[in-house]
Protein backbone atom coordinates (compact mmCIF):
# COMPACT_ATOMS: atom_id res chain seq x y z
CA UNK A 1 0.00 0.00 0.00
CA UNK A 2 1.30 3.26 -1.12
CA UNK A 3 0.92 6.27 1.15
CA UNK A 4 -1.29 9.03 -0.28
CA UNK A 5 0.76 12.21 1.41
CA UNK A 6 -0.70 14.76 -0.59
CA UNK A 7 -3.98 13.80 -0.06
CA UNK A 8 -3.25 13.21 3.50
CA UNK A 9 -2.30 16.28 3.94
CA UNK A 10 -5.01 17.69 2.03
CA UNK A 11 -6.88 16.20 5.09
CA UNK A 12 -5.08 17.61 7.72
CA UNK A 13 -5.11 20.85 6.64
CA UNK A 14 -9.10 20.59 6.40
CA UNK A 15 -8.94 19.40 9.74
CA UNK A 16 -11.28 16.16 8.32
CA UNK A 17 -10.23 13.25 10.83
CA UNK A 18 -13.27 11.63 9.12
CA UNK A 19 -11.19 11.07 6.20
CA UNK A 20 -8.36 10.13 7.53
CA UNK A 21 -9.88 7.38 10.05
CA UNK A 22 -11.40 6.00 6.54
CA UNK A 23 -8.03 6.11 5.33
CA UNK A 24 -6.34 4.18 8.21
CA UNK A 25 -9.00 1.71 8.03
CA UNK A 26 -9.21 1.45 3.87
CA UNK A 27 -6.70 -1.61 3.80
CA UNK A 28 -5.83 -5.37 5.38
CA UNK A 29 -2.16 -5.58 7.33
CA UNK A 30 -1.74 -8.79 8.68
CA UNK A 31 -5.25 -10.44 7.99
CA UNK A 32 -7.32 -7.49 10.30
CA UNK A 33 -8.74 -3.94 8.89
CA UNK A 34 -5.95 -1.24 8.56
CA UNK A 35 -2.94 0.12 6.95
CA UNK A 36 0.87 -1.02 7.47
CA UNK A 37 2.50 0.32 10.28
CA UNK A 38 4.92 2.26 7.94
CA UNK A 39 1.90 4.89 6.76
CA UNK A 40 1.05 5.35 10.62
CA UNK A 41 3.88 6.54 11.18
CA UNK A 42 4.05 8.86 7.84
CA UNK A 43 0.37 10.07 9.18
CA UNK A 44 2.04 11.03 12.39
CA UNK A 45 5.19 12.67 11.08
CA UNK A 46 2.96 14.44 8.44
CA UNK A 47 0.89 15.73 11.26
CA UNK A 48 3.64 16.91 13.48
CA UNK A 49 5.14 18.75 10.03
CA UNK A 50 2.04 20.56 9.16
CA UNK A 51 0.76 21.48 12.67
CA UNK A 52 1.50 23.18 15.99
CA UNK A 53 2.12 21.69 18.99
CA UNK A 54 -1.17 22.90 20.25
CA UNK A 55 -3.17 21.92 16.67
CA UNK A 56 -1.24 18.00 17.11
CA UNK A 57 -3.11 17.68 20.59
CA UNK A 58 -6.19 18.69 19.18
CA UNK A 59 -5.47 16.13 16.35
CA UNK A 60 -4.85 13.26 19.14
CA UNK A 61 -7.72 14.57 21.01
CA UNK A 62 -9.81 14.35 17.97
CA UNK A 63 -8.41 10.47 16.89
CA UNK A 64 -8.31 9.27 20.57
CA UNK A 65 -11.92 9.83 20.70
CA UNK A 66 -13.03 7.65 17.53
CA UNK A 67 -13.94 3.88 17.03
CA UNK A 68 -11.14 3.02 14.28
CA UNK A 69 -8.72 1.35 16.66
CA UNK A 70 -6.11 3.02 13.67
CA UNK A 71 -6.98 6.55 14.55
CA UNK A 72 -6.05 5.90 18.05
CA UNK A 73 -3.47 4.00 17.25
CA UNK A 74 -1.93 7.36 15.18
CA UNK A 75 -3.34 9.36 18.84
CA UNK A 76 -0.58 8.17 20.48
CA UNK A 77 2.21 9.50 18.29
CA UNK A 78 0.63 12.83 18.78
CA UNK A 79 -0.46 13.21 22.48
CA UNK A 80 2.64 14.01 23.43
CA UNK A 81 2.47 17.07 22.65
CA UNK A 82 0.29 18.64 25.26
CA UNK A 83 2.79 17.66 27.63
CA UNK A 84 4.18 21.21 28.28
CA UNK A 85 0.95 22.87 28.21
CA UNK A 86 -1.54 20.35 30.31
CA UNK A 87 0.69 18.12 32.06
CA UNK A 88 -2.36 16.86 33.96
CA UNK A 89 -4.27 16.58 30.90
CA UNK A 90 -1.92 14.87 29.25
CA UNK A 91 -1.47 12.37 31.64
CA UNK A 92 -4.87 10.95 31.99
CA UNK A 93 -4.94 11.18 28.16
CA UNK A 94 -2.31 8.93 28.04
CA UNK A 95 -3.57 6.88 30.65
CA UNK A 96 -6.84 6.27 28.77
CA UNK A 97 -4.79 5.04 25.40
CA UNK A 98 -2.18 2.50 27.73
CA UNK A 99 -6.14 1.09 28.77
CA UNK A 100 -7.22 1.07 25.66
CA UNK A 101 -9.74 -1.85 24.24
CA UNK A 102 -7.35 -2.57 21.30
CA UNK A 103 -4.00 -3.92 22.14
CA UNK A 104 -2.19 -2.57 19.16
CA UNK A 105 -3.33 0.72 20.86
CA UNK A 106 -1.77 -0.13 24.02
CA UNK A 107 0.95 -0.91 22.08
CA UNK A 108 1.53 2.29 20.66
CA UNK A 109 0.71 3.94 23.70
CA UNK A 110 3.98 2.76 24.94
CA UNK A 111 5.71 5.44 22.61
CA UNK A 112 4.44 8.75 24.84
CA UNK A 113 5.32 7.42 28.31
CA UNK A 114 9.04 6.81 26.48
CA UNK A 115 8.78 10.47 25.36
CA UNK A 116 7.97 12.47 28.18
CA UNK A 117 10.10 10.32 30.30
CA UNK A 118 13.17 11.93 28.11
CA UNK A 119 11.95 15.52 28.42
CA UNK A 120 11.49 15.70 32.35
CA UNK A 121 13.22 12.63 33.72
CA UNK A 122 12.91 12.89 37.46
CA UNK A 123 9.86 14.43 37.81
CA UNK A 124 8.28 11.91 34.89
CA UNK A 125 9.67 9.09 37.00
CA UNK A 126 8.17 10.32 40.36
CA UNK A 127 4.85 10.36 38.23
CA UNK A 128 6.07 7.05 37.17
CA UNK A 129 6.36 5.14 40.82
CA UNK A 130 2.79 6.42 41.68
CA UNK A 131 1.31 4.65 38.78
CA UNK A 132 2.81 1.81 39.44
CA UNK A 133 1.69 2.23 43.04
CA UNK A 134 -1.93 3.08 42.32
CA UNK A 135 -2.19 2.16 38.61
CA UNK A 136 -3.77 -0.62 36.76
CA UNK A 137 -2.04 -3.89 34.98
CA UNK A 138 -1.99 -1.89 31.44
CA UNK A 139 -0.38 1.64 32.94
CA UNK A 140 2.23 -0.52 34.76
CA UNK A 141 2.83 -2.76 31.57
CA UNK A 142 3.16 0.89 29.16
CA UNK A 143 5.33 2.21 32.44
CA UNK A 144 7.70 -0.99 32.40
CA UNK A 145 8.08 -0.98 28.89
CA UNK A 146 8.63 3.38 28.74
CA UNK A 147 11.44 2.27 31.27
CA UNK A 148 13.23 -0.40 29.26
CA UNK A 149 13.02 2.09 26.10
CA UNK A 150 14.73 5.03 28.02
CA UNK A 151 17.49 2.20 29.04
CA UNK A 152 18.62 2.26 25.44
CA UNK A 153 20.11 5.71 25.99
CA UNK A 154 22.66 4.11 28.45
CA UNK A 155 22.86 7.11 30.56
CA UNK A 156 24.78 5.28 33.26
CA UNK A 157 23.20 8.04 35.96
CA UNK A 158 19.41 6.91 34.92
CA UNK A 159 20.02 3.19 35.67
CA UNK A 160 19.66 3.19 39.37
CA UNK A 161 16.26 5.05 39.90
CA UNK A 162 14.63 3.67 36.96
CA UNK A 163 15.92 0.05 38.68
CA UNK A 164 13.88 0.92 41.75
CA UNK A 165 10.66 2.04 39.86
CA UNK A 166 11.33 -1.68 38.37
CA UNK A 167 12.08 -2.76 41.98
CA UNK A 168 7.96 -1.71 43.00
CA UNK A 169 7.06 -3.54 39.77
CA UNK A 170 8.63 -6.76 39.90
CA UNK A 171 5.93 -8.09 42.23
CA UNK A 172 3.15 -6.71 40.94
CA UNK A 173 0.76 -9.42 39.50
CA UNK A 174 -1.13 -10.23 36.33
CA UNK A 175 0.28 -11.91 33.45
CA UNK A 176 -0.09 -9.28 31.31
CA UNK A 177 2.68 -7.23 33.37
CA UNK A 178 4.43 -9.99 34.33
CA UNK A 179 5.24 -11.80 30.35
CA UNK A 180 6.47 -8.64 29.43
CA UNK A 181 8.82 -7.47 32.82
CA UNK A 182 10.86 -10.30 33.75
CA UNK A 183 12.26 -11.43 30.26
CA UNK A 184 11.79 -8.48 28.00
CA UNK A 185 12.01 -4.85 30.28
CA UNK A 186 14.62 -6.34 32.92
CA UNK A 187 16.53 -9.59 30.96
CA UNK A 188 16.47 -8.33 27.26
CA UNK A 189 16.27 -3.85 28.16
CA UNK A 190 18.40 -3.31 31.39
CA UNK A 191 20.95 -6.58 31.31
CA UNK A 192 21.99 -5.72 28.00
CA UNK A 193 22.34 -1.90 28.50
CA UNK A 194 23.34 -1.62 32.52
CA UNK A 195 24.95 -4.92 33.33
CA UNK A 196 26.42 -4.23 36.24
CA UNK A 197 23.37 -2.42 38.06
CA UNK A 198 21.48 -4.74 36.45
CA UNK A 199 22.92 -7.82 38.12
CA UNK A 200 22.97 -6.25 41.25
CA UNK A 201 19.85 -5.19 40.97
CA UNK A 202 18.68 -8.97 40.39
CA UNK A 203 21.07 -10.44 43.50
CA UNK A 204 18.97 -8.57 45.39
CA UNK A 205 15.22 -9.48 43.87
CA UNK A 206 16.58 -13.10 44.42
CA UNK A 207 16.60 -13.20 48.56
CA UNK A 208 12.80 -11.96 48.16
CA UNK A 209 10.24 -14.83 48.95
CA UNK A 210 7.38 -13.39 46.60
CA UNK A 211 6.81 -15.70 43.82
CA UNK A 212 6.83 -13.39 41.05
CA UNK A 213 9.68 -11.32 42.02
CA UNK A 214 11.14 -14.47 41.87
CA UNK A 215 9.80 -15.52 39.03
CA UNK A 216 10.95 -12.65 37.31
CA UNK A 217 14.28 -12.82 38.32
CA UNK A 218 14.71 -16.34 37.10
CA UNK A 219 13.29 -14.97 33.43
CA UNK A 220 15.43 -12.01 32.78
CA UNK A 221 18.04 -14.96 32.35
CA UNK A 222 16.19 -16.65 29.56
CA UNK A 223 17.37 -13.91 27.05
CA UNK A 224 20.41 -13.18 24.85
CA UNK A 225 21.50 -10.92 26.90
CA UNK A 226 21.79 -13.19 29.78
CA UNK A 227 24.16 -15.57 27.74
CA UNK A 228 27.18 -13.15 28.37
CA UNK A 229 26.77 -13.42 32.42
CA UNK A 230 26.33 -17.00 32.64
CA UNK A 231 28.69 -17.41 35.62
CA UNK A 232 26.81 -14.01 37.47
CA UNK A 233 23.56 -15.76 36.04
CA UNK A 234 24.20 -19.33 37.74
CA UNK A 235 24.86 -17.76 40.83
CA UNK A 236 21.82 -15.49 41.04
CA UNK A 237 19.67 -18.70 39.84
CA UNK A 238 21.24 -20.90 43.29
CA UNK A 239 19.51 -18.55 45.31
CA UNK A 240 16.11 -19.70 43.89
CA UNK A 241 17.35 -23.35 43.73
CA UNK A 242 15.55 -24.32 46.70
CA UNK A 243 12.36 -23.06 46.06
CA UNK A 244 10.18 -25.57 44.84
CA UNK A 245 6.95 -23.76 43.77
CA UNK A 246 6.27 -25.07 39.55
CA UNK A 247 6.03 -21.75 38.61
CA UNK A 248 9.63 -20.99 39.85
CA UNK A 249 10.98 -24.49 39.04
CA UNK A 250 9.99 -24.00 35.34
CA UNK A 251 11.27 -20.91 34.86
CA UNK A 252 14.81 -21.96 36.33
CA UNK A 253 15.05 -24.79 33.96
CA UNK A 254 14.33 -22.32 31.17
CA UNK A 255 17.19 -19.95 32.52
CA UNK A 256 19.51 -22.62 33.12
CA UNK A 257 18.83 -24.21 29.32
CA UNK A 258 19.71 -20.66 27.93
CA UNK A 259 22.62 -19.88 30.36
CA UNK A 260 24.19 -23.33 29.14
Amino acid sequence: MEFIGEQVAEWIKRKNDDALAKYLMSSVHHGKPGVPQAIKVQVIALIRELSTEPQQLVWAKKLMRREENMARQVACGLVAAGWDRDREGTEKRMRALAEDEDWGVREWAVDPFADILGRNFEHVLELYRGGVENGSEALRRAIALALSARARGRDESQARPMLEVLALLMPMPGNYLQKNLGPFVVGGGFLSRFPKQTLSFLRQQSRKKDENVRWNVAMAFTTAAARKHSTDGAEILEQLSSDDRPRIVRALAKARKNLS
